[in-house]
């Protein structure tokens, strides 16, 4: 009974070991632990040997250090935990049953020491293992490389984590390395309520991913001359009205549009008031039914004098009647008051928690359907400007709408049909307009969390408002491909006579690519926005701290769905005889909103870097 109570690995019964096997080994050949022999152990707070006995009394035991020096209570750093009554007492037992049968040896030495080094001998590490080029100018590098089941293994446990954690229901996973598809599979379910499974054929509200698919589509333009990213948008747009800000009129230019920089706003209006007039700027079905709703009963005339008659006949009446008054309208200013001051402790939470909610806003949740973008338009073309156009940022999907309409004046064609024709040409089989009629196969129901945290169906939306800037459907598969065009695009030697031309010039890509002042990337704060793509850029300002690679990505977030796509172009120069593209592509998109996604796709992005070609 002695001998198994103290065992090692029956930790839960009396005394943890696990980490302390190794050491007392030393003491026992069978690695067991006698309490009344001098034992040793090591002390992981304070990193020293100690050589001593277990009391149970009002000292709660003490640790008698191997020289005698000083004296210092146990803990569980030291590798003892009691655990339970039942376990005390079979400690009791056991401690007795020990004292009978060695008392001859409660003086034993410690053979886990030597008299020079207290810690006894410490073996010399195998520097073999180690690379010799794991750091470079005070940067490390990963030491060890993956197999490619590693990392998936790795990925799934990441994934599964980001779903506990948010909530998700069901996401798919699309990863490629250099232009190869290693893996894409779907986790939980596409449609709970029919139990359909997610799988890389899984088609989801791609959101705000939408904006670098807009993006190409301008770069294209861009190329063949029909857009000045520098001229007045209302060159393109000519029933755009001029702005103004600070009483002076101000230029609104195409370039400003695609960083966020030419102060149209989000979902919020300037005055910091959420956008329920919303319903004036809608198509004519919803004016007419709410009309019903303002319509207010007129109070009946007789009644009211009639009440005043009583009142001039019966003075005690009023007297009474103004007590009553007085205490209701007492409780309605308490009420107020506290509404108030409940309010307000919200909003100073928002402000500690960070941003508000945006969606909160009744323009997420817009049901008709905008048959062009002009009429989109209306939604915020009079609304001021939130910073004089170039001087500052900030995140706006209906700059997107702007920019789709720039894209309809310079094709001189509907925008539908120039994204469509760009899906065509890149190949993306399984991207969509997020529209309700078409039947869209394998398309996924989405969710949302209701005030209990209860999983609900979200509810039904229409996203015509936002082509550009988030209105698209697709696969994990079609975003890897779409990425992969990119990074094509961006690797190719513009000299390059040997290999296929990217769909963009590596110029353009470049240009897309790179950091624009005075901007931010709200998914990282490391990171920059540029034209249609958040930017991270390779730095590390102190040696051995936070290194940053250069990856670009944009996340989405819509009703009910979330998205990444994050590209990881290779960190060596291509030679004359690699073929573009070089680097790890991942796509993640989930049926669950205010999901972020970035953290984890980076993570699997530098998994799936580290597993050799």
């Amino acid at each position: 009974m002695f001998r198994r109570l103290f065992h090692p690995s029956a930790c839960s019964q009396g005394f943890c070991m696990r980490n302390l096997a190794s050491c007392v080994s030393r003491c026992n050949e069978r690695g067991w632990f006698h309490l009344r022999k001098a034992r040793c152990f090591r002390n992981y707070s304070h990193g020293s040997c100690y050589k001593g006995q277990k009391t149970f009394g009002s000292d709660e035991g003490t640790l008698q250090p191997w020289k005698n020096n000083s004296k210092r209570k146990w803990s569980k750093a030291a590798g003892f935990t009691v655990v339970g009554i039942g376990a005390f007492a079979s400690c009791i037992l056991a401690y007795c049953e020990a004292a009978d049968n060695e008392e001859k040896n409660e003086e034993e030495k410690c053979t886990c020491h030597e008299e020079d080094n207290p810690l006894g001998k410490i073996e010399s590490p195998n520097f073999d293992v180690i690379p010799k080029n794991n750091i470079t100018n005070g940067i490390e590098k990963p030491v060890k490389n993956l197999t490619l089941e590693e990392a998936i293994h790795e990925s799934v446990d990441l994934l599964y984590q980001t779903m506990e954690i948010a909530g998700i229901p069901g996401l798919s996973v699309g990863v490629t390395v250099d232009g190869c598809n290693v893996w894409s599979t779907g986790l939980g379910y596409a449609d709970i309520e029919n139990k359909l499974p997610c799988t890389k054929h899984t088609v989801m509200r791609i959101a705000s991913i939408s904006k670098p698919l807009t993006m190409m589509a301008v770069a294209r333009l861009w190329e063949e001359g029909k857009i000045d990213l520098d001229a007045p948008v209302q060159k393109y747009v000519p029933k755009f009205p001029k702005k103004m800000y600070e009483a002076k009129e101000v230029t609104i230019t195409t370039r400003q549009l695609l960083s966020h920089q030419g102060g149209i706003r989000h979902y919020k209006k300037k005055n910091g008031k959420k956008n329920s007039d919303v319903k004036n700027t809608l198509p004519k079905k919803q004016d007419e039914s709410s009309e019903k709703e303002e319509t207010k009963e007129v109070p009946d005339e007789k009644s009211s004098t009639s009440e005043e008659e009583k009142e001039v006949a019966n003075p005690e009446h009023i007297e009474l009647k103004n007590i009553k008054t007085s205490a209701s309208n007492n409780e309605q200013n308490h009420s107020t008051v506290k509404r108030e001051t409940t309010k307000k402790h919200e909003r100073e939470g928002k402000k500690k928690r960070g941003k508000e909610n945006e969606f909160d806003s009744k323009e997420y949740f817009i049901k008709e359907e905008f048959k062009d973008i002009e009429s989109a338009l209306k939604l915020f073309q009079d609304d001021d400007l939130f910073f004089k156009p170039g001087t500052g940022y900030l995140y706006t999907t209906h700059g997107w709408t702007l920019i789709s309409a720039v894209v309809e004046g310079a094709a001189e064609k509907p925008f539908t049909e120039v994204m469509c024709k760009l899906f065509h040409d890149l190949g993306l089989n399984n991207t969509y307009l997020d529209q309700h009629r078409p039947i869209i196969f394998n398309r996924a129901r989405y969710y949302i969390r209701n005030k209990h945290n209860r999983l609900i169906n979200a509810p039904y939306v229409d996203n015509s408002y936002k082509w550009a800037g988030g209105g698209f459907l697709s696969t994990v598969g079609d975003l890897t491909k779409f990425g992969n065009a990119v990074l094509y695009s961006y690797q190719r030697k513009e000299d390059s006579k040997d290999l296929l031309l990217g769909i963009l010039k590596a110029s353009t890509v470049k240009e897309m690519w790179k950091p624009t002042e005075g901007t931010k990337m709200d998914w990282d704060q490391d990171g920059s926005y540029g034209l249609g793509w958040g930017v991270v850029e390779e730095k590390c300002k102190h040696g051995f701290c936070r290194a940053c690679r250069h990856y670009v990505s944009h996340t989405g977030g819509a009703i009910g769905a979330s998205s990444v796509l994050l590209i990881l172009p290779s960190n060596d120069d291509l030679t004359e005889n690699e073929v573009p593209p070089k680097g790890v592509v991942v796509a993640i998109l989930c049926n669950m909103q205010n999901a972020g996604l970035n953290k984890v796709g980076l993570k699997i992005a530098k998994l799936f870097e580290r597993v050799p070609s």
